[in-house]
Parts: C-alpha cells; structure tokens; sequence
C-alpha cells in the first residue's frame, strides 16, 4: 500500500531526521476486508540500533463520528435560523449559511469578527444588565436590534446558551436568532391602531360600547355614561337588558337573534334607555357583530342620543296638527269670504244699478226745471241748480269709485302686451286736458307684458288729480320711468300747489280730501284706489312733494306679471 512504501521509504533511508510520523491509510484483514487505519510510526535507537516501532489504530470510530459532525454542520447550515459559535468574549468561532442569508456577511468576513460590532448590536436592555443574567443563568432570550451589510436594520429574536467543557469551565457561547421584523411591524401597527382605536372610542361624540353577546357590557366610553347617567364602574356592571324600556326590548331582541344566527350582519332601531335617574332616554342604537382572533364573539354599540330630534319631531307633529286645524279653518274662511265677495259684487251691482238710475233722473229733472223756469230764475237759484248737479255728479262718481275699490284684486284680468307710451297718450287724450296745460311723456317708456286696466287706472288717476288740483289755467305734468332689477319705477310730476308733509299718509286713505268738496268736485277714492292696485301688483307708491312745490307721484310696477298666489 502506499502506506508501507511510505514505510520502506524509512527504513531504506536512516539519515532522514524524522522521528515521528502519523499517516491515514487503509489496513486490509486477513478475511481480505479494508478498514480505515491510523499508522503512527516512531525512530528510536538500542544497542547502536535503529529500531522503529509502528502503531496501528482502528479509525473507523473516528471516521463514523467525522460524518456525523460533517452531516450535522450540514444540517446546521440548512437551518433558517441564525446559529453562530462566539467565544466567551465574542468573537465569531461558527457561521451558518442562515446567518449568512440573513445579515449578509460572508464566513469568511464573519469568522474572528465580534458579532456585536460586526452587526452594530443595539440593546434594548444596559448590556452589563444582560451579561450578568447570562453568565448568571447560562441563558439568555429576549430582542436586538442589528445592521445588515447592506445598512438595513432588522429586529431579531436572540437566543444565548452558554457552552462548558468536561470540567464544568464555560468555553463558549451558542446564539441561535430569526427575523422578527414583519412581526415587530404588525406589532407596532396593531398598537397603533389599538391606541387609535381607543383615542376615537373615548373622544367619539356619540355612546360606544363593548358587550359580550350576553349583554354584559364589557368596555363603555364616557359619553355613553352622560346619556345613560351612570359612572364607568357602575355602567359595566349592567346588562343593556337592564337598562331598556321593556316596551322596547321586543324588537332589539329579535334584532339580536338574527344578528347572532348570521343572518344580518348589523341592525339599527330607536329605542329608549332607562337613565340612572329613572328618566327614559331616546337613543338611536347600532349594533355590529365582531370576533376576535381567538373566534371569540363580542357585540359592538354605538348609542347616539337622539332626544332633542325627538322633541323637535313631537313639536314639529303638533305643528302640523296646527298648521292642519288652521288649514281647515282657512278652508272655511276661503269659502266664507267667496260668498261673500259674489254677495258683495252683487250688491254693489244692484246698488250702483238702482242708485245711479235716480241720480240720473234728479241731474235730468234739474236741468227740465232749470229750462222751463229759465225766464225767471234768479241768479242765485241758477247757481243752487248747478250746485245740485254738481253734488249728483259727485255722488255718481263716488258709487263708481266705490265699485272699482271693491273689485280691486278680486277680479282676474289678462295680461297682455302694453306699448306704455301708446298707453298714455290713450289715456291723455281721453282726459282732454286744457289748452293751458302740458303733459309731457319722457322718452323710453317700456313694452312689455301686464294687466293693462289697473295700469291704465293707475295713470289715469294720477294724471287727472295732477291736471285737477292745479289752481293755475296753466300748468306742466312730466311721466317718466326708471328701470330696476324686477320692477319699472313710474313718476308722474306736476308744478300744482304741492302737498304739505304731514298730509303725505292721508291722502292715500279712502274719502280722504285736502280741499272742500265744495270747492273741489272729488269723492277721496282716487288716490286710496291707486294704493290698492299698485300693492296688489307687487309694487309700491310714495309722494314726494312739499306746499308750493309741485308734487310727484311714484310707483312700482312688475316686469312680469305676478301670480295668482301672489294676488
């Protein structure tokens, strides 16, 4: 074998200086077997003899014990945790390919290094703190923080076991560590969750609630102890059964039943609670069904008061029961005052009828006796004659002036499209002012939609008390208008004797007149019927005016007409 030439090699060479030499070799037995063989082989001389003295060892022992450390570093290598050999101050002895895989440093790099300055430890406990619990105990677990090769930091779960040696004498340290560091993220983003949770379930500004499925109420928040009147400690301690109106409990019961068999995943109803004070409570209640991981069920509630909606919905009720009686008796009202104004248009039919047939026949009477008695009536009778006429046609005026103010708004006109100018020279030629007098129409007057007789009532009106109460043969009237956002502004002006301010109110009043009768033919209505219609349209009237100097009339009138509702 290559063993005995090795041997011989010895023996044929004696000047050759070793004395000592150990070899692996294969030994053969006499059944013709090999065997793994440690040949030690020794120089000594005796008797100025060179002798040698050969050992053989059976190595399979060894060799069998070699595989099963080789296999089991193997294994060790496979391994996903970290395992790493250090000394007792330290140093890297033994490297895993899983510490390898996980910090990124090569054996190679690691062997000899200090594992903590290698992988920049940061405790989370005072190192000296560690190390005397370690040496102390022969163990040690707990959480490190180190750096990759890259730079990335990782957390990991580190275990320490300290090694000894035949005589007890600690020689080494085993560390065996894995990667908690998704855990320790979860972890970290379940405590915050977990705390936001808490911070949104005390602040939450309606009643939360945890309870078991029974009903115990197991977590309450302060805003649920306001509505419900009860301290935290006394809260939990009930059953939401406990405290419902047992009117209520019926529906909630069926609600839960169906909850708890997973046929609705949540409900909500209106119930009331009974307060700690004894007083009801309406809440708006909403219940979910949770479980946590352990499969455990829970209930979830989140109470809201709801007792200044309820009273507003009671109030609004008894409101609409108001608002409904008064409807009804507006109904009544409505037909009522219907009668009423046809009873009221018939009698003001009839009576302009028959009053003004005998008024007529007094003003033809007067005029028959004035022509058959002409030859010797006196002055003073001719103006009594006149007089008389005078006050019948007043009177004829006043009943025709008290027909219109009745009709005012109650009697539906069409609208159609009004030239206002062509309007006013209509109504101007009809009043057939005198030569003296001057009705002047300012340019832009406006074509548009309306109801042409109360505007032509209007206008007529004015003009003729501004022609009428001139005390001069001579006088000017000037119309004009002003454009506004829903309306035209008319102004009718005159240079009459004007109106002393503190009769601007009173000659809008019905029969109200600031000159005799006697003087002045005039039945008061003008003026109080011009009020009513402007207001019946929407718009407005006012006088500006001062005595001595002229008066000027002016008054809104819609763009559009208005509504029925709206008259």
């Amino acid at each position: 074998t290559a063993g005995d030439y090795s041997i011989e090699y010895f023996v044929l060479n004696p000047d050759t200086k070793l004395k000592t030499y150990q070899q692996e070799t294969v030994g053969v037995r006499s059944d013709g077997t090999k065997f793994p063989m440690e040949l030690a082989v020794s120089e000594m001389r005796l008797a100025n003899q060179q002798l040698f003295i050969a050992i053989c060892r059976d190595a399979r022992g060894r060799k069998e014990a070699e595989e099963t450390l080789r296999k089991q570093a193997q294994m060790l290598d496979l391994a996903n945790d970290t395992i790493a050999v250090l000394d007792l101050d330290g140093a890297i002895s033994y490297w895993n390919l899983g510490a390898k895989w996980l910090y990124g440093w090569r054996k190679s790099q690691a062997i000899g290094k200090n594992i903590h300055q290698l992988l920049q430890t940061e405790w989370t406990q005072p190192v000296e703190v560690i190390q005397k619990v370690f040496f102390e105990r022969g163990s040690w677990q707990g959480e490190l923080v180190r750096t990759k090769a890259d730079g990335t930091k990782i957390t990991v779960a580190s275990r320490w076991t300290l090694q000894h040696d035949d005589q007890d004498k600690p020689v080494a340290i085993l560390e065996i560590s894995n990667d908690i560091s998704d855990r320790k993220r979860s972890e970290i983003a379940l405590a915050q969750s977990a705390q936001r949770f808490r911070a949104t379930f005390e602040q939450a500004a309606v009643g939360m609630a945890q309870a078991t499925v029974e009903g115990k109420f197991l977590l309450v928040n302060q805003k649920l102890c306001e509505i419900l009147g009860y301290s935290r400690q006394k809260l939990v301690e009930k059953r939401f059964q406990e405290i419902t109106w047992e009117e209520d409990w019926a529906s909630e019961e069926e609600l839960l039943r169906q909850l708890l068999a997973g046929e609705i995943e949540n409900f909500s109803l209106e119930k009331r609670y009974i307060r700690n004070d004894g007083e009801l409570v309406w809440a708006n209640l909403t219940v979910s069904l949770l479980r946590e991981q352990n499969g455990t069920q829970f209930l979830m509630a989140v109470v809201e008061d709801i007792r200044e909606r309820k009273q507003a919905e009671e109030s609004l009720r008894l409101r609409a029961e108001e608002l409904s009686w008064t409807a009804q008796m507006l109904a009544k009202t409505t037909n009522v005052l219907r009668k009423r104004n046809q009873e009221l248009d018939q009698f003001a039919y009839v009576v302009s009828h028959d009053l003004k047939a005998p008024l007529r026949a007094i003003a033809n009477l007067s005029s028959w006796i004035e022509e058959d008695l002409s030859d010797s009536m006196t002055e003073d009778t001719v103006h009594q004659m006149n007089l008389l006429r005078g006050r019948v046609h007043r009177m004829e005026g006043l009943i025709e002036g008290l027909l219109q103010y009745s009709r005012v708004g109650r009697i539906q006109v069409a609208s159609e499209k009004v030239q206002v100018e062509k309007l006013l020279a209509e109504i101007i030629d009809s009043l057939a002012p005198p030569s003296g007098f001057e009705v002047k129409v300012e340019p832009g007057m406006p074509t548009f939609v309306t109801e042409k007789l109360p505007l032509q009532q209007v206008f007529s009106n004015l003009i003729s008390n501004a022609i009428k109460h001139n005390r001069c043969e001579s006088g000017h009237v000037k119309i004009s208008v002003k454009e506004l956002d829903d309306f035209y502004e008319f102004s009718v002006a005159d240079d009459g004797p004007g109106i002393a301010p503190q009769y601007h109110d009173k000659v809008f009043v019905i029969f109200q007149t600031l000159e005799a009768r006697d003087k002045v033919e005039n039945t008061g209505i003008g003026l109080s019927l011009v009020k009513k219609i402007v207001e019946g349209q929407g718009g407005s009237i006012s006088i500006e005016s001062a005595e001595g100097e002229g008066a000027t009339f002016r008054f809104t009138w819609p763009k559009q007409p208005i509504s029925k509702e709206g008259k």
